[in-house]
């Protein structure tokens, strides 16, 4: 039988009892501040002894438990990503039905309608007067409790703070979707997707431009007519979060219709005007939606092709506020504040050498520890849903992706405090060690060259468009790697060797070549240490481990033998070492660092 709810209390019974025991309104008593409810109840379990009354005064005894969810078939079906579609399969399975249900297309509609109305209701616009007409954009978002909101969270003044202290940050990125019949939605606009009608005005404006990327080839820039996109309506989502937590942002969130667009106006412009054409109007449109309720002094934005996304930036929103789209719910006036562009950290890979240098998030200011990558860890519990909305409507498939994303949303904040908490502890322990380190580097720096160096740093900082600090003369983002030094000792050998200068050696081995066994054996040892501290080794692991200390004595021995022919000295060291002393020693608990001779891993 279904359960019976009394007073915002489920009250679950056995299907063997009588509904004649349920408890009644007269055994239910409510305090005087109206915050309190104690209920008595009979013990309906199966009757094992003399039936007794049992006072329920506890709320975990009540079924009052913190955010306790009743609707479990809505859970499933956000969870799992399941469609109308799946639900009528499964009951045309179980009951062995052979035919389709005339309810149906009903179910579905009246599915979405529950869905939407939830969150209105969680939004606080079920007993508005005028309903959902007086509802703002992006008011049925659920908000990152821990981004500033100058409305919320911001103390008084806090316009006066240290501009060195970055405000917000956004991350655009893509999800593959594809498309479906007209459909509009319940809510164009006032959750995470931005409103319909302005959006697709403003890209009437614009024709496709052939993408050309003079830095990185990301599928976001290559995508274009291909065989999959081809006569489709959306070929994927643009997104925006926040890259601290990784909400998704209330309006921010658009169909894609070929990749990030990067287009031409209608008109053919001048040659002389090609370097004022807007472009990517797609996530342009979208992140001014997302920040047109912000007041903030600063902003940071974090894209995978910002290289190329931030170039026009301005001029493209200089096209956007004289185009004849109604801009009202835009935040035009972004320019006012100050912007700084960087590059997510494993994307950064793949662009130049310089872009990294200028780009990266770990020379910016303010950004701390922030990877930017929290876009792709909200596609990777967003993908699924493409699979159950690929074949809806517009309006349907934003529905069902909004309320999904809302419970992702307040679930990432109520794991907020475990979450911060963790990266504090974190942060403190590791500020501790990394300044230590510093400062024992700092001492082997002369003071005239640290000196150069900070004001290089400070300069740079001040006008970006001088020489960056962070690139070595001759344009190396960082000194040179271990092929490169190898390249070079084998260089030097080639020319030693013309000359008649190498010593001869048995077998093929080189001295570049000895070096590199040796490192190679050292990082052989990292690895096994670093898998003992391992507590919990499986049986399988543990023999793995085994193998590589036999593997790595036996070339060790080999190792230890050609030492004598390409480090002389390691003999008489070796001879030292092992030698018995006729004269008793204190051991200290650490014995003197080890050179060439330590067997045991």
């Amino acid at each position: 039988m279904p359960p019976l709810t009394l007073l915002q209390r489920n009250v679950y019974f056995d299907t063997n009892m009588d509904l004649d025991l349920a408890p009644t309104d007269e055994q239910t008593s409510i305090s005087a501040d109206r915050r309190r409810a104690t209920t008595s109840a009979f013990n309906l379990s199966p009757r094992k002894s003399p039936r007794k009354r049992v006072e329920e005064t506890d709320p975990r005894l009540a079924g009052w438990t913190p955010v306790q969810d009743s609707d479990l078939d809505q859970v499933s079906a956000l969870a799992n990503s399941i469609s109308t579609l799946d639900v009528s399969l499964d009951e045309e399975v179980t009951k062995r039905k052979r035919y389709e249900s005339d309810r149906y297309k009903g179910f579905g509609l009246m599915a979405r309608q529950y869905d939407f109305l939830k969150r209105l209701k969680r939004a606080g616009r079920a007993h508005e007067p005028d309903g959902i007409a007086t509802t703002k954009p992006g008011a049925l978002a659920v908000l990152c409790w821990a981004c500033p909101d100058a409305d919320r969270n911001l103390p008084l003044g806090w316009d006066a703070v240290n501009p060195n202290k970055r405000s917000a940050r956004i991350v655009p990125a893509v999800l593959r979707l594809t498309g479906g019949h007209d459909d509009p939605s319940l809510g164009s606009g006032l959750g995470y997707f931005v409103e319909s009608s302005t959006y697709k005005e403003h890209l009437k404006n614009y024709i496709k431009e052939k993408d050309v990327s003079h830095c990185v080839a990301f599928q976001a820039m290559l995508q274009k007519d291909t065989k999959i996109t081809k006569g489709l309506r959306v070929s994927g989502v643009a997104g925006c979060v926040c890259a601290r937590h990784g909400l998704v942002r209330r309006r921010g969130l658009g169909d894609l219709q070929i990749g990030e667009r990067r287009v031409f106006p209608k008109e053919p412009p001048q040659a002389t005007q090609y370097s004022f054409l807007p472009r990517f109007a797609n996530v342009d449109w979208i992140l001014l939606c997302t920040l047109w309720a912000e007041r903030l002094r600063e902003y940071g934005f974090a894209y995978d092709i910002i290289c190329q996304w931030m170039i026009h930036f301005f001029e493209r929103l200089k096209k956007i506020r004289e185009s004849d789209v109604d801009t009202s719910t835009l935040a035009t006036d972004i320019d006012e504040a100050d912007l700084y562009f960087g590059l997510p950290v494993w994307h950064a890979g793949a662009h130049q050498a310089e872009c990294r240098a200028h780009l990266a998030l770990a020379y910016m200011l303010g950004m701390g520890k922030t990877d930017g990558e929290a876009m792709e860890r909200i596609w990777a519990t967003l993908n699924p849903a493409s699979w159950a909305t690929k074949e809806m409507g517009e309006g349907a498939r934003h529905d069902v992706l909004e309320d999904k994303i809302d419970r992702m949303n307040f679930a990432k904040n109520l794991s907020l405090g475990k979450s911060l908490a963790r990266k504090l502890i974190v942060a403190i322990a590791e500020r501790r060690q990394q300044g230590l380190e510093f400062a024992e580097l700092d001492k082997s720096v002369k003071r005239s060259k640290r000196e150069e160096w900070r004001k290089r740093v400070d300069q740079w900082y001040e006008d970006e468009d001088t020489d960056s600090p962070f690139i070595l003369a001759g344009g190396q983002p960082s000194g040179p790697g271990q092929r490169s030094i190898a390249e070079e000792l084998r260089q030097a050998e080639l020319e030693d060797a013309r000359a008649g200068h190498v010593p001869f050696v048995k077998g093929n081995m080189t001295a570049t070549a000895f070096v590199q066994a040796g490192l190679q054996l050292e990082d052989t040892q990292r690895r096994i240490r670093a898998a003992l501290k391992n507590k919990s080794l499986t049986a399988t692991y543990a023999s793995e481990i085994q193998e590589l200390r036999i593997s790595l004595l036996k070339k060790m021995t080999s190792f230890e033998r050609l030492q004598l022919i390409y480090m002389p000295g390691v003999a008489a060291i070796r001879e030292a070492d092992d030698a018995k002393s006729a004269i008793p020693t204190i051991l200290r608990p650490n014995p003197k660092p080890f050179g060439c001779t330590c067997r045991r891993i």
